[in-house]
């Protein structure tokens, strides 16, 4: 090789090792947060809603008691009232059916040791055949009902008792995904009362003064929850603390997700998601909810089943920092594993690309000279 020739491959090299030293203290000046450990959730799921509240309440523990609602579309409500009188009782929430409960809720009430079974709900929805069946294999069973949803959700915020302090919950009932959300936090000691778009039963607000919550958290903007229902709750004494309206169920539960860290405790190294699909699969975070509560840890609730929402992920990847752990309620027909990755990668700090880099110029290099 000739002086000349070995003189050019040596420029070019210092010209190559230049380059990729840029590259790198650019990828670690402005590149996404790779060095973190990958983050993955766990899934809790059975076959159906009704195995994966079994699965749900294995998790949770044993307990001498629990709750019984219906898991059926359209029958949410009651479970979400529950959610408060699971904390109060220390027990976990499991789904069933209208005309009997299934075996594997019968397996899991018989393998933890369950003693005391509390259904909410009227015969309606739970009916009067499957608390006798119940009641002759050996459990104490009552019911907490009403005439309708609000009346129930009256006797059970009386029959939970007093709140941990002075903040309840106010959501819809009539539309379940914006309140999904706050499942962990009511089970925390925080009344939830149901409210129509344009009111609120006085049965409901005189439950919710009876447990000493005199400021709420509203659930969803004022097309689930009107301005009526706020102005009526000031009437009777009780402030709104603070409402969590995003464009979406999924932004609402960020937002309700960002308040219960910074101001009510709960983790910021864990957090817990399920499904907010119109279609039925919100069930699983009804049961999720109590488990995520006892837990600490904030409920997101996805989009769809495909689509976690950009918030949820923009949620994710700004607490990607300190996150290390969490749960998914529901199989792939709920959250499928694409949206599952989805929120893993944000999770992991990895959900932004890299940023597109300019061609860097090569420096000048001027003519070789003979060496003497």
């Amino acid at each position: 090789m000739t002086r000349s020739r070995a003189s050019r491959i040596a420029a070019v090299a210092v010209v190559a090792a230049m380059a990729a030293g840029m590259c790198t203290a650019l990828v670690a000046a402005g590149g996404s947060a790779s060095a973190l450990p990958t983050f993955s959730f766990d899934r809790v799921a059975g076959s159906d809603r009704y195995a994966t509240s079994v699965q749900v309440s294995t998790a949770y523990g044993d307990t001498t008691t629990a709750i019984l609602v219906n898991g059926s579309p359209g029958n949410y409500a009651d479970a979400l009232s529950a959610t408060y009188l699971s904390g109060a009782r220390n027990a976990p929430i499991l789904l069933t059916r209208k005309g009997y409960t299934p075996k594997s809720v019968q397996a899991r009430l018989k393998s933890s040791g369950v003693k005391t079974i509390v259904i909410v709900g009227g015969t309606g929805v739970v009916a009067k055949k499957q608390a006798e069946a119940l009641r002759s294999a050996g459990y104490t069973v009552s019911r907490i009902a009403g005439k309708n949803r609000y009346a129930t959700d009256a006797k059970v915020l009386a029959s939970a008792g007093k709140a941990s302090g002075s903040l309840g919950i106010v959501a819809t009932g009539q539309n379940f995904p914006d309140a999904l959300a706050a499942g962990p936090l009511a089970y925390g000691g925080r009344p939830l009362g149901l409210a129509t778009q344009n009111g609120i039963a006085d049965d409901v607000v005189s439950a919710m003064k009876a447990a000493g919550v005199t400021e709420v958290l509203v659930m969803g903007g004022t097309q689930v929850v009107g301005a009526g229902v706020v102005a009526t709750l000031k009437s009777h004494g009780i402030d709104l603390a603070q409402r969590f309206a995003g464009s979406d169920r999924a932004e609402t539960s960020t937002l309700a997700a960002t308040y219960a860290v910074q101001n009510l405790g709960f983790s910021r190294t864990a957090v817990d998601v399920a499904s907010g699909y119109q279609k039925g699969y919100g069930a699983d975070a009804l049961a999720g909810g109590p488990l995520a509560g006892k837990q600490n840890r904030p409920l997101l609730i996805t989009k769809s089943v495909d689509q976690p929402g950009d918030s949820v992920l923009t949620w994710l990847q700004g607490n990607a920092l300190t996150l290390l752990q969490g749960s998914i309620f529901g199989g792939t027909g709920a959250v499928s594993a694409d949206a599952a990755s989805q929120m893993e990668k944000a999770a992991s700090g990895l959900s932004l690309p890299l940023p597109t880099l300019p061609p860097l110029p090569l420096p000048t290099v001027g003519p070789i000279l003979p060496l003497p």
